[in-house]
């Protein structure tokens, strides 16, 4: 006879559950890249309380993500989470899991010249003036000259900056997968005259 497997996923799973996603799957342990995990880890308890984390109760989960009138990109992004948590259990059952079709469509395109211009921009910040307008050029810069998103940028690590030729490594990416991104040599120069405090390129000063 068939033996049924019951696993049920409770909130104190997370702790060992961040340190499988630092260790094992290398995401970035930054705060600003672990913080909507963790949200979307809880909204993701919230749901199966009392529910077999199995396939069926995914495609529920999701189901009602759609109802409800999320975006394809969300639902993506809790399609990540239910394969990182998935891998993790050893459960195997969310490998071909497919993701959702996503549209963008920009309501506008900045120039390289209004990018230049956005970054030159200097605040008054009144701790280490230069070194954050500094920082917040580079970080506009980058941004606005490859199209990557804010939390993948803040987690990025001075080992992940590449030289030959300029690029940088992605490596908690929407879809969960490590992503080499080319960048031109006045954003690389720029990042290098970054004061380096901590792993972290862009941390707080």
């Amino acid at each position: 006879p068939l033996i049924s497997c019951h696993m049920l996923i409770t909130a104190d799973l997370w702790e060992k559950f961040e340190v499988y996603l630092f260790v094992d799957r290398k995401m970035s342990s930054h705060t600003s890249s672990l913080y909507p995990i963790r949200s979307r880890f809880h909204k993701l308890i919230e749901w199966f309380e009392g529910r077999d984390f199995d396939r069926d109760n995914v495609n529920l989960f999701i189901g009602e993500m759609n109802k409800s009138g999320s975006a394809p990109s969300y639902r993506n992004k809790m399609i990540v989470l239910c394969k990182h948590l998935d891998k993790f259990l050893k459960l195997n059952n969310l490998s071909d899991y497919t993701y959702f079709k996503e549209t963008y469509q920009p309501k506008e395109i900045l120039t390289p010249q209004e990018i230049e211009a956005l970054a030159g921009t200097t605040l008054p910040y009144k701790k280490d003036n230069k070194c954050m307008n500094l920082r917040q050029r580079c970080l506009i810069l980058l941004l606005g000259t490859t199209g990557s998103r804010i939390g993948e940028a803040l987690g990025l690590k001075w080992s992940d900056l590449m030289s030959t030729p300029p690029h940088v490594i992605y490596r908690e990416t929407k879809n969960g997968d490590v992503r080499a991104v080319p960048i031109g040599q006045m954003v690389y120069d720029s990042i290098q005259s970054l004061p380096r405090r901590g792993e972290y390129i862009f941390t707080s000063y």
